[in-house]
């Protein structure tokens, strides 16, 4: 990270509170999230023409920040690890070069509306997971993902109507082919609004960044605190 970057105050447009709190390295990032028992998904945004490098370089730090957590096909939906960040990406580049570098990493496809091939692309890329903008999900689309045996993720739900209805289609139709129907299958994503899938997931975004966390007891919706 520049040195530039690392002087600047993240803090002071937020509160006096916070002023001259720095910006966190990836590595800081991940280790509060470690600390805290925070789920990350780890959205990686390159810079144009640096998709390839970017995936890797990210792909590394975070199996370094998560080496002793890492299994062997930990990139598979049936043997997924929660406690293992999800890298997430529109820029299919670097999720192939993440996958190069760090092959158990679980991997996200980010897109904003569900293309008619969405399928074909999460196998090409070796994907557990697909998440997408809810402004364009209807029933019918969740369904098809999770029969196809992946993760859904949406963003960002800020509504509470709409993030009723987002739980209800996760977690009342018919769970994928070969599958016992836990949350684990299928999740579904909010930003502001804790969801859960048979009460096991509850997770959080805004503009900056996207989280994810497992509570084990309640599954009412939350406001996210900071």
């Amino acid at each position: 990270m520049p040195t530039n970057l690392l002087n600047l105050d993240a803090g002071r447009w937020f509160s006096a509170a916070f002023a001259k709190e720095p910006v966190p390295s990836l590595d800081q990032a991940l280790q509060f999230c470690r600390s805290h028992g925070i789920w990350p998904n780890v959205e990686i945004k390159p810079a144009p023409g640096h998709e390839a490098r970017t995936g890797a370089i990210v792909a590394q730090g975070v199996a370094h920040a998560y080496a002793d957590a890492l299994r062997e096909h930990g990139d598979q939906a049936k043997s997924l690890d929660i406690r293992v960040p999800l890298l997430s990406s529109f820029a299919e580049d670097a999720l192939v070069t993440a996958r190069a570098a760090v092959r158990d990493l679980p991997r996200a496809l980010l897109i904003d509306q569900l293309p008619d091939d969405w399928a074909a692309r999460l196998e090409r890329l070796g994907a557990v997971c697909v998440n997408t903008n809810h402004e364009f999900l209807t029933a019918d689309a969740v369904e098809a993902v999770k029969q196809a045996g992946y993760w859904l993720f949406c963003y960002t739900v800020n509504d509470a109507g709409r993030a009723r209805e987002l739980m209800a289609w996760a977690s009342t139709r018919s769970a994928p082919t070969g599958s016992s129907g836990s949350g684990r299958t299928s999740l579904t994503y909010f930003g502001g609004w804790v969801s859960a899938n048979d009460g096991l997931a509850a997770s959080f975004s805004d503009s900056r960044a996207r989280f994810g966390y497992w509570p084990r007891q309640s599954i009412e919706p939350k406001r996210k605190s900071r």
